[in-house]
């Protein structure tokens, strides 16, 4: 099957990875085409997304990729760069400085910004499915209180799907 994302989303912007023509390979199968169909998975629910591998031609999903294409690529973004600890993100490929009172940057703040925008486009997403009755195999109803951005209690947020849960900078 073929993916929503190519490389090609990964040139430039803020979600851009240096030296595609070094990782690229190893960006596609080990991350876009592996991470792509656990997130539609978790998104569209399970029938939806069987409905979908079935036709992806089908104008219904044709209308469905404005809405979940850039949270794919932030979500798969922010897979790769916690995988590689944002050592590629340098420019030259993964280099460890030798230069006096360096320091190392951490990729978090990268992964809570990429994490958080795939967050308003999945809670966009969920919205545009809920609302149209061209998916009715999508029967995901999302507790009232979620679209608030915060949580009452601790249960409240655990029943929450994670690709649905917000983080900060201190990962929680």
């Amino acid at each position: 099957m073929a993916t929503i994302v190519s490389i090609n989303d990964y040139i430039g912007g803020n979600t851009n990875i240096p030296n595609l023509d070094l990782v690229g390979v190893n960006l596609d199968t080990n991350y876009i085409q592996v991470y792509e169909p656990i997130f539609l998975k978790e998104l569209l629910g399970a029938e939806l997304y069987a409905a979908y591998i079935a036709d992806p031609t089908e104008a219904r999903f044709i209308a469905l990729l404005p809405y979940i294409k850039p949270a794919i690529i932030r979500y798969v973004y922010r897979q790769y760069v916690e995988d590689n600890g944002g050592t590629f993100l340098g420019g030259t490929g993964a280099v460890k400085a030798k230069k006096q009172n360096n320091t190392n940057e951490s990729a978090w703040p990268m992964i809570v910004k990429a994490w958080n925008q795939m967050l308003d486009y999945n809670k966009k997403t969920y919205k545009f499915l809920h609302d149209n009755a061209t998916y009715p195999e999508y029967t995901y109803i999302m507790p009232i209180w979620w679209f608030n951005d915060w949580y009452w209690r601790e249960e409240e947020r655990n029943c929450v799907p994670e690709i649905y849960r917000s983080v900060n900078g201190l990962g929680l």
